[in-house]
């Protein structure tokens, strides 16, 4: 059996042909979501392209951003795709339909990657005992979290959650003057507002002041401060990793993972030549009496785009494989 699974973003989109028995991607493709006008068209490129008919597939699984749980429906949290169950199953008749958090897609995908992709940042334990948990965070087009928890049965289940939009918390002067200008232009303000694609052009303006009407787009403020050709724009990069790592030691201590930090996304993967260790972790751990706790916990960045892809096509086999047992 075959499987069709999908990892959407607000930018990108990544469907792949899955071996229904091994998880293995058999067929890969990538998508600006800008070049559709709804996902079924996507999806019909895809069949397409990987040479397969809809009404042969049996299982359908779509990672999608924002909360998912029991909808019908699910309307994008950053790009203009309505995303339809009883439309998909018109393409797809003989499927089972299955819509997860684009990070619990990701949490899982993080099982599934492989040493060599893992860029540590901060050497802690990692240790995923039945009980223990993980935390995977990461920065696209928004900002996810999701946590990967280990059964008694050794299993994985994944938890999503939003809290990339919890209020954003200034750990400086300069920080909290950047909440301020914030405030005074869009009300509430979220580490989302920041750690994201859309934030790093926001810290960019901020760097440059408040005359920077036309502020250069995300890929473009990474290159300006890889060729050393911008100050605002190697301050916002700079800013950037410190409010992630922030964000990061938070979540450590609000969940303690014992089997460790998780870094993922888009941005994240673009920007990944900046994530120095001594910087990420000078911020990441600098937690008060608290300190020693954060920097116990392991936080790697995972150098894989394909990762939820590849948790989207776990969840596929594991899902088939209960429903094979029951």
């Amino acid at each position: 059996m075959k499987a069709l699974v999908a990892d959407i973003g607000g930018t990108n989109t990544r469907f792949a042909l899955v071996d229904g028995a091994s998880a293995e991607l058999l067929v890969e493709r990538h998508y600006l979501i800008a070049d559709f006008p709804a996902i079924e068209a996507a999806l019909e490129t895809f069949l397409g392209d990987a040479g397969v008919r809809g009404s042969a597939l049996k299982r359908l699984v779509l990672a999608l951003p924002g909360p998912v749980k029991g909808a019908n429906e699910v309307r994008l949290t950053n790009a203009d795709w309505r995303v339809n169950m009883a439309s998909l199953q018109k393409m797809f008749p003989a499927a089972r339909i299955d819509f997860i958090n684009d990070f619990e897609a990701a949490a899982l995908g993080v099982l599934s990657v492989e040493s060599q992709d893992m860029v540590e940042l901060n050497p802690g334990r990692r240790r995923m005992n039945r009980g223990d948990i993980a935390v995977v965070l990461g920065a696209g087009t928004g900002l996810g979290t999701a946590l990967l928890q280990c059964c008694e049965d050794g299993s994985y289940r994944t938890l999503s959650t939003e809290a990339g939009h919890m209020d954003f918390a200034p750990a400086d002067a300069q920080q909290a003057e950047l909440l301020l200008w914030l405030a005074q232009r869009f009300g509430h303000v979220s580490w989302e507002r920041l750690v994201s694609g859309q934030g790093l052009v926001e810290l960019y303006r901020f760097h440059a002041g408040e005359d920077q009407r036309q502020a250069p787009d995300a890929r473009q403020v990474n290159r300006l401060a890889t060729e050393q050709k911008d100050s605002a724009a190697l301050q916002a990069v700079n800013t950037f990793v410190r409010i992630f790592a922030a964000y990061a030691g938070n979540l450590a201590l609000a969940f303690k993972p014992a089997g460790g930090l998780y870094l993922v996304g888009g941005m994240t993967l673009k920007m990944v030549h900046w994530f120095d260790r001594e910087l990420f972790n000078s911020v990441y751990a600098d937690k008060g009496r608290m300190s020693h706790l954060a920097s116990s916990f392991a936080v790697s960045l995972v150098n894989n785009e394909g990762t939820g892809l590849l948790g989207a096509a776990r969840h596929a086999v594991s899902n088939r494989q209960q429903e094979d047992a029951a």
